[in-house]
């Protein structure tokens, strides 16, 4: 029984789970699931009764969503709850002035060490080691296991796996770009053409598809590329990506430099699941060699 008494964590990078130690405690129902999630991102601050509501039933609830979220609080307080000789500590879910609070540390959330990751990624990268950030990144990148808040109801659970997709997307093209930064341009090109064609509306990934490929010899796979991309996207190529294919046409030597690690990553607030703003810019292709990573990301 030892297992069944540690310490509760949750998981919310994929369907959501909570375990004890090392079982998985059973919470039953997709809107569980969205109430459990949305206390479990504001872990350790109240989330008022009304908050709860809109966020797994929207702005216009049925009549009975507040006897139905009552009855699912009371269901992840009985499944939350501390095994007998922990009961002392409190229970892990309480009312809190107008609304509810789940006792969480952030360590103890997948998202929370999501921010640990990439705060350390970020300090990693300023002092120059960016082999240590690139395995700090996959560390973050790993915590993924499904679509966040898998088959999880309502419009914050609709509006949090939209942030948490593009929170992915701008790790990976950070880890690229100090990739880059390494001078290891022939490693990621395949993972780059993947990324490109899964992803043909983002230009930073087409952009440092085409300067990996001119690094390593391949002018005209590079401009190729820019021609495939324009005849596959709605839109024209930003001004960024034309500089860049003028680049590559007079064989500009200035994209055969890697710039020394160290450039750092911008300050920014740490991210969390929940609330991220995501404010990641697509960078200038004309800076392509420099390790710097954009994701600027929001916790509360």
């Amino acid at each position: 029984m030892g297992g069944d008494c540690g310490a509760l964590r949750l998981e919310l990078l994929g369907p959501v789970r909570a375990w004890r130690g090392q079982r998985e405690l059973r919470i039953d129902g997709p809107r569980r699931h969205a109430v459990l999630g949305m206390l479990a991102a504001r872990a350790g601050h109240p989330v008022r009764v009304r908050e709860l509501i809109t966020g797994v039933w929207g702005e216009q609830p049925p009549a009975a969503a507040v006897h139905w979220l009552h009855g699912h609080l009371a269901g992840l307080g009985q499944a939350l709850a501390p095994c007998r000789p922990h009961r002392a500590a409190g229970p892990a879910l309480a009312a809190s002035g107008p609304g509810f609070r789940l006792r969480l540390g952030l360590a103890d959330l997948d998202t929370g060490q999501l921010d640990q990751h990439v705060a350390q990624a970020r300090q990693a990268c300023t002092a120059g080691e960016l082999g240590r950030a690139v395995r700090l990144l996959d560390a973050a990148l790993g915590l993924y296991r499904d679509v966040p808040l898998a088959r999880v109801p309502g419009p914050w659970a609709a509006a949090e796996r939209l942030r948490a997709a593009e929170l992915r997307l701008t790790l990976l093209e950070e880890r690229i770009e100090m990739l880059l930064a390494m001078g290891r341009h022939d490693q990621i090109v395949p993972d780059l053409i993947g990324l490109t064609r899964a992803h043909p509306q983002r230009e930073r990934f087409l952009g440092q598809l085409m300067v990996a490929l001119y690094r390593a010899g391949r002018q005209a796979d590079a401009l190729a590329q820019f021609g495939a991309a324009r005849q596959l996207r709605s839109l024209e190529p930003g001004p960024g990506l034309r500089r860049l294919r003028l680049q590559i046409l007079t064989a500009d030597t200035s994209l055969m430099t890697v710039l020394p690690p160290g450039s750092g990553l911008p300050g920014g607030r740490r991210g969390g699941l929940s609330g991220l703003r995501q404010e990641a810019a697509a960078a200038d292709p004309r800076r392509r060699t420099a390790a710097r990573p954009h994701a600027h990301l929001a916790a509360r």
